[in-house]
Parts: C-alpha cells; sequence; structure tokens
C-alpha cells in the first residue's frame, strides 16, 4: 500500500511539483505546509507515513520541525528536501531524526525512496 505523505516546503512550486509526481505513484499527499509550525500540526492531524522536510522555513526550520516529530511520533520517516549543500545543516538534519536528505536539484532518489516505502526505511 503507498505511503501518506506531508509536504513541508516554502515554496509552493516545490510542493506541487512533488505531489503531482506522487500521484503518478498512487502516493496519498495528505497535507502541505510552508512552514515547520504548519508540517507539526499536519502531522498531528493527518499522521502520515513519510514527511517530506525542506531545511529553511519561515517560523521554524526543518531541524526543529523534524525533531519534534520524531520526539512526538518517532515511527513518522522524514526525508530532508533541501536545495543546501552545507554539510552542517544536512548533519543537524539527520541528528534531529530524518531517515535521509535529498537535494532538489535530483529529485528523483527522493521519489524513488518514497515509491519504496516501507522497504526504503529497513536497515
Amino acid at each position: 500500500m503507498p505511503a501518506r505523505v506531508v509536504l513541508a516546503d516554502d515554496h509552493e512550486g516545490v510542493r506541487h511539483m512533488l505531489r503531482l509526481r506522487l500521484q503518478l505513484l498512487n502516493v496519498d499527499v495528505v497535507g502541505e505546509a510552508d512552514n515547520g509550525t504548519d508540517a507539526i500540526a499536519q502531522v498531528k492531524e493527518h499522521r502520515p507515513e513519510i514527511v517530506v522536510m525542506d531545511l529553511e522555513m519561515p517560523e521554524m526550520s526543518g531541524i526543529d520541525a523534524t525533531r519534534a516529530i520524531k520526539e512526538q511520533w518517532p515511527d513518522i520517516v522524514v526525508y530532508g528536501y533541501t536545495a543546501l549543500a552545507h554539510a552542517d545543516r544536512v548533519d543537524q538534519l539527520l541528528e534531529a531524526g530524518a531517515s535521509a536528505n535529498f537535494f532538489k536539484d535530483n529529485y528523483t532518489g527522493l521519489i524513488d525512496a518514497i515509491g519504496r516505502y516501507p522497504e526504503s526505511t529497513e536497515n
């Protein structure tokens, strides 16, 4: 069964592109957020299996939102999705509980990981 996903990114165009691509895989995009605070609210409301999290967003960063989500719902998979290539920020996201980070210049890895859920989360 395809995963239910919340998309958290402050750029509507990015969310729109991901939503369209995921719909081709029959993935249910159950919520969208344009900041970290709303990402947490969307997770609380929809309880998805996966959250796609931008690192840099207004109100609350993706790092802080990831930490809050993983503290409350440790089974939810968080995938970072960022245009930033700063290794220290990606490391902070992974330390906050994200399973992996994917860069926006090549979204196929993210789409593949979501399409393979839950196998993509197994070690």
